[in-house]
């Protein structure tokens, strides 16, 4: 028991205790049984001290100092209190393990330099570190305060070489009159805040605010731009006046007034026309630059931004600087190769048991479609977008469907586990798969997806009653999803009246500017109604119902006599507790339970009542039917007493048993003597048909039926006169009688052929009555003829030679009979004994007589065919009555062959 708790000096305190004194006291006792006690207890602690050590390599490994702290601990304190119980080499390894604790935590500061130094990029392991040491710093557990001072310092540390980072932002700035690298540099830090780094920063010593200067920086770029070429309000006129400017300037051009206009262009801007052509390369080159760290840096919009400028000098300028088109290619290849590299990942996702890792690529997936149309125009990326789409439906159709089967089948712990991990999957993809769906529906550039719309419609079912779903077109305009609060709202509003506010923009058109304040206007007044508690999650509904679904189901295996999957309701019942907090206001398991035991024992009860009933009506199919199914009950139902209290029996097969020998007795009662037997067949019939009743429609007793018939049937049989009245019987029972109902008869008909006993007495009336004359009258007695044309001739019989080969016969028959009438002999030895002989003779040729050869073979044939048919005909009855000693009428038992047969 101590060595399942958690480890402490106390513990192992406690342990080696323990140990110490089954070690004193093996001297004493039984000496084997204690040493195979103490060297397990031993092994256990090795093993342990083991589990401990690979754990702490595990978490080592992902840098989860948590674990690593509480594992290195765990293993120190073996190592030290438990020094006589490990392998020789624990203490080197306590010291490796606390030797790359201490070095794990020296390098979080390598690991904040390298964060830095890669602009950064590289966040991923910090991350892991500083998630775990946040876990750490709010864990209650005594072993782990030095992490919190850890995590502190380390959070000071980071915030503290970010604000350096960004004076560096600012020199660089102010050394190259260019924002572009501190742009990238800060567009990087701030998608590593949004993913999580801003919980682990101090916030209030953060010297700037990072996505207010990124916005002002490219405010002041474009300013830099803006004066030294191209700007927003102005490219299209702009590029036209530069392929004008350049197709004067070109040296290709002819003619006198061409030249003479290139020289004054060229004297008139002071440039050649290959240092503009040099000057508009370098800017296509730069806008392909600036795409790639766009599509590294997840801005799809001014990935798109960048290729429509290439496309537009490809355009306007394409003949004087065709690296523009090839760059504007190579752009929409990597961004399609991104996209499918997502879709893949996402295709991973849905077959793994994780669906919720989908969230940390959806966002890609989202803008990329929304802002780079370009991609689902191409097959690739159409064909990517509709599988993605299909494989996120798949598989929330199948969580929801696998949610009923765990349901169904009564696996209440996997139902709840379920429940939560559909309900977080479901409700992203409602919060966010509407929003690509609404957002796809209202853009110019994006075809809809029918898996798309088949998600949405499933959301709608399934998660509308959490979530803004009836407004999605509202959350659209914003670029929320549909779960936001007002708080939310306001900061979609204020954002994007910035950008669409026609003084911004500098286009005399505000319908965008006005349909987000409509938007926000009409999210504001409607949001709070659509998120009040009292709307419920999903599948507030099946929970709920689970009570009476049970109760149908219990019901329903009952009808279908299904009593092994009522006994795992009842075996998996308790974990209905489980999902008492899965609904508001909570469910309570206890009534549940309550009322599908009070249903299951109100139907064993009813099963009870039925063979008391069924057996005084003289019901014996029902009877049978309820014996079996209270059998079946008490198979699955006995673990449960409340339910199942006493043995299925209850007395009733002792009844019925008595029942059955009280008709024996009295069917014995009518033969005591033959007289007697005359004067009561009828009663007798009546009696043993009521018997045989019993015995075909009650199973459960037919053992204990056909003795007690077996035993009257011998019993007429003990006189001499009982052969021919069990004859006359058997005969009386295939014909029937005009007051037997149908299943009388066919009842009947099924003793006759259950009991040999009557086939015996057939057998013997046969061997009685059928006269056997001598062999030598039976062979004089033979007359031949044969038809010659229309004339009978006579034709001569070898009496002599035929009454031999009888003998011979009669002697062969005698012999076999004598060898195989044993039970235990080999029967289909005789057979392939006897086919053997005839099949030396085959093909028969009939027509010219047989020879002397076959004419001696025939008896030995037939001797075996004889013996055969009198065993398989009544040798069973034969030894029955010689193995009791009746070994005269075992002999007339025999159905052997007449003369004149053979």
């Amino acid at each position: 028991r101590d060595l399942e708790r958690p480890v402490s000096y106390e513990i192992c305190q406690s342990i080696v205790k323990q140990l110490t004194i089954l070690e004193q006291a093996r001297s004493e006792l039984s000496p084997c049984k204690l040493q195979r006690k103490i060297s397990s207890m031993k092994f256990r602690i090795g093993q342990k001290f083991n589990t401990f050590v690979n754990t702490f390599h595990t978490h080592h490994r992902n840098m989860n100092f948590k674990g690593m702290c509480i594992n290195c601990h765990a293993v120190i304190i073996l190592s030290r209190s438990m020094d006589a119980y490990l392998a020789p080499g624990h203490i080197h390894i306590a010291d490796e393990l606390k030797g790359k604790y201490d070095e794990a935590k020296k390098s979080i500061t390598v690991f904040i330099d390298d964060f830095i130094q890669s602009g950064f990029q590289n966040y991923d392991r910090l991350y892991e570190i500083l998630c775990s040491l946040k876990s750490a710093s709010f864990s209650d557990n005594p072993k782990l305060p030095t992490l919190k001072k850890i995590y502190e310092t380390t959070q000071l540390d980071l915030t503290k070489k970010i604000n350096e980072a960004f004076v560096l932002c600012i020199d660089l700035i102010s050394q190259s009159n260019c924002y572009y690298k501190a742009i990238d540099v800060l567009t990087a830090l701030d998608r590593q805040l949004k993913r999580g780094l801003r919980y682990h920063l101090l916030m209030n010593e953060l010297s700037f605010d990072c996505q207010r200067m990124i916005q002002e920086w490219k405010y002041e770029q474009r300013k830099i731009e803006d004066e030294m070429d191209f700007d927003r309000s102005n490219s299209e006129e702009k590029m036209k006046k530069w392929s004008s400017l350049m197709d004067g300037l070109d040296p290709k051009s002819e003619g006198l007034f061409t030249n003479l206009s290139r020289a004054w262009v060229q004297l008139k801007s002071g440039t050649t026309y290959h240092i503009k052509v040099r000057e508009l390369h370098k800017k296509a080159i730069d806008r392909s630059s600036r795409g790639l760290k766009a599509l590294e840096n997840s801005d799809y919009r001014t990935l798109q931004e960048c290729i429509d400028f290439l496309d537009l000098i490809d355009r306007n300028l394409g003949k004087h600087v065709p690296i523009a088109s090839r760059e504007s290619e190579a752009s929409r290849q990597r961004a399609l190769g991104f996209f499918l590299d997502i879709c893949k990942k996402a295709h991973v996702i849905m077959e793994s048991n994780n669906r919720n890792d989908i969230e940390k690529i959806f966002k890609d997936y989202r803008d990329i479609v929304l802002y780079l149309p370009f991609i689902t125009a191409s097959d690739e990326g159409k064909k990517a977008f509709s599988l993605t789409n299909q494989l996120m439906h798949d598989a929330l159709v199948k969580d929801i469907s696998n949610m009923k089967e765990y349901l169904e089948s009564f696996y209440f712990a996997k139902f709840y586990s379920k429940v939560i991990s559909t309900r977080k999957f479901g409700s992203f993809l409602a919060d966010h798969c509407t929003l690509l769906h609404e957002c796809v529906k209202t853009s110019e550039y994006v075809e809809t997806d029918r898996w798309l719309d088949a998600i949405s419609i499933l959301c709608y079912k399934h998660f509308s009653q959490c979530s803004g779903l009836h407004h999605i077109e509202h959350f659209a305009i914003l670029n929320i999803p549909p779960s936001s609060n007002q708080s939310d709202v306001e900061r979609a509003y204020i954002s994007l009246s910035k950008r669409y506010h026609p003084d911004k923009t500098g286009i005399n058109d505000s319908t965008m500017f006005r349909k987000v304040k409509e938007a926000r206007d009409y999210l504001v007044e409607n949001i709070n109604k659509t998120q009040r508690g009292d709307a419920g999650r999903p599948f507030d509904v099946m929970i709920n119902e689970i009570g009476s679904m049970l109760r149908e189901r219990a019901k329903s295996f009952f009808e279908q006599q299904c009593y092994d999957k009522v006994g795992t309701l009842l075996f998996r019942l308790d974990d209905l507790k489980l999902l008492d907090d899965l609904v508001a206001p909570n469910l309570d398991h206890s009534d549940t339970i309550n009322e599908i035991k009070t249903l299951i024992r109100g139907y064993v009860k009813q099963a009870r009542v039925d063979v008391d009933s069924n057996w005084s009506d003289r019901n014996y199919r029902s009877l049978n039917e309820n014996i079996s199914d209270l059998k079946e009950m008490e198979k699955y139902f006995k673990a449960y007493p409340d339910i199942y209290s006493s043995s299925w029996n209850s007395g009733i097969v002792q009844t019925v048993e008595e029942e059955i020998e009280s008709l024996g007795q009295r069917a014995c009662s009518y033969l005591g003597s033959h007289h007697t037997a005359k004067e009561n067949r009828d009663n007798f019939r009546r009696c043993f048909l009521d018997m045989g009743h019993v015995l075909v429609e009650l199973l459960w007793f037919k053992n204990t039926t056909k003795s007690v018939m077996c035993d009257v049937l011998e019993y007429c049989l003990s006189d001499d006169w009982g052969y021919s009245f069990l004859f006359e019987f058997g005969h009386c029972l295939q014909r029937g009688d005009e007051s037997d109902t149908e299943v009388d008869r066919q009842v009947a008909q099924l003793i006759v052929a259950e009991f040999s006993h009557f086939k015996e007495v057939l057998t013997m009336v046969w061997n009685e009555e059928t006269s056997q004359k001598p062999a030598n009258d039976t062979v004089h007695g033979i007359k031949g003829q044969r038809r010659k044309g229309g004339i009978m001739e006579e034709l001569h019989i070898k009496r002599d030679a035929l009454l031999e080969s009888f003998h011979s016969f009669d002697a062969q028959y005698k012999k076999l009979l004598g060898e195989y009438i044993n039970p235990d002999a080999d029967m289909n030895e005789l057979i392939q004994t006897t086919a053997a002989i005839t099949n030396k003779f085959k093909p028969l040729d009939c027509g010219s007589g047989w020879g002397e050869e076959v004419k001696q073979q025939i008896p030995y044939i037939l001797a075996g065919v004889f013996t055969v048919f009198t065993i398989r005909r009544s040798g069973e009855s034969y030894n029955r009555l010689s193995n009791g000693g009746n070994i005269e009428m075992s002999t007339k038992m025999l159905m052997k062959p007449h003369n004149i047969q053979v």
